[in-house]
C-alpha cells in the first residue's frame, strides 16, 4: 500500500511540476509580447490643414458624382458584416509612419491594395499613407488612395469616382504624429478597405473606432464588383532615373530591431 501511495504521490508531483513549467513558459512568452506591444500605439489622426473642405459641399452634389457611370447613383451607408471565402472582400494593415525627405517626382507609399483582373485590365484600389512632393507640394505624410480600372484612374479625388460621405478624415489630409528612428514609442496608421456585401461598394475606413469616410462605387470596376482576387500589403517607391530610390516605410531593415525599424 505504501508503495502505491508513493507512486501516486510521485505521479502527482510530476504532473504539478509539468503544469508549473508550462504555465511559466506561457507567462514568459506573454510577458515578452506584452512588453513589446505596449510601445506600439495606434495613432488617431490630427488634421493640420484643409486641402479640400468637403464640409462646405452638398454631399449629393460633390464632383465625384459627375462620373458618367454614376449618373443615377444613390449615396449609400456602410454595412460592416461580410463573409470571406476564396474571394477577398477587404482587409487592413498597421502602417508605421515616418518623416521622409523626398524631392520632385519621388514618392513613397505604404498601405494595402485590393486587386482583380488581368494585367491588361487590372482593377485596383490602394489606401494608405503617401509622401509625394509632386502631388502634395511637400514631404508630409498624407492619407492617400489610388484606383485604376479599364486603363484609367487617379490619386484621391483628382478624377471623378470616390464618394466622400464625411467631412473628415478626407483624402490628402496630413497625418500626425509620426514615429522616430531610435524611439520605442511607435505610431501606426491603420488603413482599412471593405466591400459592402449588399451594395458591392468598396469603403475606405480608418481606426480607431473604424471610421468609414467614403467609398468607390462598384460600377467603376469590371473585376472588383464581386470581390478581389488578391490583397497586397506593403509599400511602393519611385524615383526618376539618376536619383537614389527613397526609403520605403522607415527605410530600415527588420534586423535593426523594433527601436530602429
Amino acid at each position: 500500500i505504501k508503495s502505491k501511495v508513493y507512486k501516486v504521490m510521485t505521479l502527482f508531483l510530476v504532473i504539478v511540476l509539468s503544469f508549473w513549467i508550462t504555465c511559466s513558459n506561457i507567462d514568459a512568452r506573454s510577458g515578452t509580447l506584452s512588453n513589446e506591444t505596449s510601445y506600439f500605439t495606434t495613432s488617431d489622426i490630427v488634421m493640420h490643414r484643409m486641402d479640400i473642405d468637403f464640409g462646405c459641399i452638398n454631399i449629393h452634389k460633390q464632383p465625384s458624382l459627375n462620373h458618367p457611370l454614376l449618373k443615377n447613383h444613390k449615396i449609400q451607408s456602410i454595412t460592416l458584416d461580410t463573409n470571406q471565402t476564396t474571394t477577398f472582400h477587404g482587409g487592413y494593415a498597421h502602417v508605421g509612419a515616418y518623416n521622409l525627405q523626398l524631392k520632385g517626382k519621388q514618392y513613397s507609399l505604404s498601405g494595402i491594395w485590393v486587386e482583380s483582373g488581368p494585367p491588361s485590365n487590372l482593377n485596383s484600389i490602394f489606401v494608405g499613407i503617401g509622401v509625394m512632393p509632386n502631388l502634395y507640394g511637400d514631404s508630409e505624410i498624407h492619407l492617400t488612395t489610388r484606383w485604376t480600372a479599364g486603363g484609367s484612374g487617379c490619386y484621391n479625388v483628382h478624377c471623378p469616382g470616390f464618394v466622400q460621405v464625411k467631412s473628415k478624415p478626407y483624402l490628402g489630409m496630413i497625418l500626425s504624429p509620426v514615429s522616430s528612428i531610435g524611439s520605442f514609442k511607435k505610431w501606426a496608421f491603420v488603413p482599412t478597405i471593405k466591400q459592402d456585401k449588399v451594395t458591392g461598394h468598396w469603403w475606405l475606413c480608418i481606426f480607431p473606432k473604424l471610421r468609414c469616410f467614403g467609398y468607390f462605387p462598384k460600377e467603376l470596376f469590371s473585376h472588383l464588383s464581386s470581390g478581389a482576387s488578391i490583397v497586397r500589403y506593403g509599400g511602393e517607391t519611385y524615383t526618376p532615373p539618376g536619383m537614389v530610390s527613397p526609403p520605403m516605410g522607415s527605410g530600415r531593415l527588420p534586423q535593426e530591431r523594433f527601436k530602429n525599424s
